[in-house]
């Protein structure tokens, strides 16, 4: 119905994300719809409707510029750090994990012309890809919490189920730094960095609520292009209702034409066998005639039947105007 056609297209254009307008999403729903297809897990309606939301969704983010005001995690993440630092390009940039996230962060830190970008990970392999893609270096995990002390920034992302980054990694990079400052952002949950590292002095800690505060910000600067979205979208969704209406119409159509198909071919064969059998021509085309009006009328004549005993006068009305119609015509 019209709230599944809306939720959809308003996932896509990014409303319903924590940072409205995300480039991101409208992407992912396409690579899960493409899946799906791939699988064999989507129908003929559902196809209908993710190629009509899909479509859709890309002309309004283009029409209204909700893109204009997008953000996502990692540029939350690296506008936090930013009021830490007053030169955060010259840091040292930890980054763990070797998902899209991380790979999106690093992007964005690459671009603001961070120098020094680390990746760490349990898969060594894609860690060295994200390396190599951001000009950074690879190392393994260990190694990057053993030597911790050398970041300023640590950005991590994975789907491990404990926290990788715990206090007394972090205790101890402080020390070996003599209390200069580090910028921890956690965008993973369950979380990656042990909650406790927060309390730890010369530490500031970033979660996904901290980045969720920043997209409230966001929504609010946001909210001329979101609320000409909702209106576009209010369009979407009677357009899409109005299609599905004259294609049931199609539909209903078809299947009437069957039945006076199958109508038709069954008093057709009965007619050649009558004159086969030698029976008069003109004996056998009336008989035909009366057979398929017999046929044909008789669902109309049902129909209306149970519009006048339910009193359906909408119904009533609409079957008088096309019987009146049908005189004038003739």
């Amino acid at each position: 119905g019209p709230d599944v056609v809306r939720h959809l297209v308003r996932i896509a254009c990014g409303c319903e994300s924590m940072f409205p307008g995300e480039t991101q999403i409208l992407g992912q729903v396409r690579d899960a719809y493409k899946q799906s297809r791939e699988r064999g897990d989507v129908g003929a309606g559902l196809t209908r409707l993710f190629d009509f939301a899909l479509a859709e969704a890309r002309g309004i983010r283009n029409a209204v510029g909700v893109t204009a005001y997008s953000d996502s995690l990692p540029v939350a993440a690296l506008n936090l750090a930013g009021r830490l630092f007053e030169k955060p390009h010259d840091k040292n940039v930890l980054f763990i994990g070797a998902g899209e996230m991380i790979e999106l962060a690093a992007r964005q830190f690459s671009v603001r012309s961070f120098r020094k970008l680390t990746f760490a990970g349990r898969s060594l392999d894609k860690v060295r890809q994200l390396a190599q893609a951001s000009s950074g270096r690879a190392t393994a995990l260990d190694e990057a919490l053993a030597n911790l002390h050398d970041y300023d920034m640590v950005v991590s992302c994975t789907a491990a189920e404990e926290p990788i980054v715990r206090s007394e990694h972090v205790a101890e990079a402080i020390r070996r730094r003599s209390q200069k400052t580090m910028c921890l952002i956690d965008m993973a949950l369950p979380r990656d960095i042990d909650p406790a590292v927060g309390r730890i002095d010369d530490v500031y800690v970033f979660d996904l609520n901290d980045l969720a505060e920043s997209a409230d910000e966001r929504a609010a600067e946001n909210r001329d292009a979101l609320l000409a979205a909702d209106a576009q979208i209010e369009e979407c969704v009677a357009m899409y209702g109005e299609a599905l209406q004259l294609l049931g119409g199609v539909d209903h159509v078809k299947c009437w034409r069957a039945i006076a198909e199958s109508a038709s071919d069954e008093a057709l064969a009965k007619a050649r066998k009558r004159l086969k059998a030698g029976d008069a021509p003109e004996e056998v085309v009336e008989q035909l005639s009366e057979q398929l009006a017999n046929k044909l009328m008789h669902p109309v004549t049902e129909l209306i039947k149970r519009a006048a005993m339910s009193g359906d006068a909408t119904l009533l009305k609409y079957l008088n105007d096309m019987l009146n119609r049908g005189d004038d015509e003739a």
